[in-house]
């Protein structure tokens, strides 16, 4: 008589699936995409028209910054979740010492920004913009908190390069 053995397998967010990671990996390629294309964008645009292109200007800008803000802010989501599951930032800042981005403070002060908030800043942020300009080798995200984040959390903006992001995500195993 052969005995049936039942095994199974934990999601990391059961309400998710097992392909969580999987969508975590597609938004940060999103993200890397945008951020590193714009300089080659500009330079593709700036060689080949000239004058006021409107529906180019929302294809090459517009559309991919909505599109990598909406994967950001979805990135951010899910691995702070997953990082409420299994402690990621226990593993990617071992020493509670790395530093991955400036917190701007509604006092004037800067501080170090820890993994946990990278994503609590990017989820909470009332406007998201890019920086490229003296930044094209390492873009930045800039997170602005609303009225309300600033009152109550006392920040007021969180700048977060890519390499930072991407130190982040090197945490995840897939």
């Amino acid at each position: 008589m052969s005995t049936i053995s039942f095994h199974s397998y934990s999601a990391p967010l059961p309400a998710l699936g097992t392909e969580v990671m999987t969508v975590i990996l597609e938004n940060f390629s999103i993200v890397m995409i945008y951020a590193f294309s714009q300089e080659a964008l500009v330079h593709f645009y700036d060689a080949h028209f000239h004058g006021d292109f409107k529906f180019l200007q929302r294809a090459f800008s517009e559309t991919p910054q909505r599109k990598a803000t909406r994967a950001l802010v979805e990135l951010a989501g899910m691995y702070r979740s997953l990082d409420d599951v299994q402690d990621i930032t226990g593993y990617v800042d071992r020493d509670g010492k790395a530093r991955f981005g400036d917190l701007y403070k509604t006092d004037g002060t800067v501080e170090r920004l820890s993994v946990r908030e990278l994503t609590n800043k990017i989820i909470h942020a009332e406007k998201i913009e890019w920086e490229f300009e003296g930044h094209l080798k390492d873009p930045l995200i800039v997170c602005h908190a609303s009225q309300k984040q600033q009152d109550r959390f006392k920040w007021a903006k969180a700048k977060i390069p890519m390499s930072a992001l991407a130190r982040a995500c090197c945490g995840l195993a897939c």
